[in-house]
């Protein structure tokens, strides 16, 4: 809320900066504010039309308010110019996501997934992709598919917190506690302020009944600054 107090304020003063402008309107559609959210990001692109994060942001918007051939346009458009922006603006693979996203909405996993693997090309260190195209595997195939994306980004990259907490929450989905402990024992140690990995962890613990098991993480998870 102080965030947003913030913004609100720089704004009423005068101080209309196109970042301070496109903050305010991800933190309203965040909060489901979508008529806000839209509005800001149309006043942004009225003076940048081409400026990624509020075309982007705002075709997210309409997509929620169900204005979909708008959004559909400019995802499509975005991602046809991501390659020629990318050096320029490198979160241009957002376009790609979001687009996937709609096709998923519309029930069309397919063009969902082609989506996706063309934006992992392009853009291979992505997490934000891996994690999207995961999600859709596992709703679809079940967390083995899933797991087999996931292992292959996290043994590239150890030091990624949100891929182990990914994997330990996949190896709970498919049964094997041994590894879903160690992947999110693994975690807590890769974020030393974040207790969503020991929350998990006590989770698991609590589901088999180990009380004193799952006493400690919870203990730890509680300790750490919200």
């Amino acid at each position: 809320m102080a965030a947003e107090t913030f913004y609100q304020r720089t704004l009423s003063e005068g101080g209309a900066g196109v970042r301070i402008t496109i903050n305010l309107a991800l933190i309203y559609s965040g909060q489901g504010e979508y008529a806000k959210a839209e509005a800001l990001c149309r006043q942004v692109l009225a003076v940048m039309p081409d400026y990624p994060m509020a075309r982007n942001n705002l075709a997210h918007v309409l997509s929620r308010e169900g204005k979909l051939k708008e959004a559909e346009e400019l995802f499509v458009a975005d991602s046809k110019a991501a390659e020629q922006a990318r050096k320029e603006s490198p979160r241009t693979w957002i376009a790609a996501c979001n687009l996937a996203r709609l096709r998923h909405f519309q029930k069309n996993d397919q063009a969902a997934f082609a989506i996706l693997d063309q934006a992992q090309k392009d853009y291979p260190e992505v997490w934000d992709l891996i994690s999207y195209k995961a999600e859709l595997l596992r709703e679809s195939k079940g967390p083995e598919a899933a797991l087999r994306v996931v292992e292959d980004f996290a043994r590239a990259n150890w030091w990624h917190y949100g891929a182990a907490v990914a994997l330990g929450r996949l190896y709970a989905q498919q049964g094997n506690v041994p590894r879903a402990e160690a992947a999110l024992r693994h975690a807590s140690w890769l974020a030393v302020y974040d207790s969503a990995a020991l929350h998990l962890l006590a989770s698991i613990k609590l589901r088999q009944h180990r009380l004193d098991d799952a006493y400690r993480p919870h203990l730890r998870a509680v300790s750490r600054p919200p």
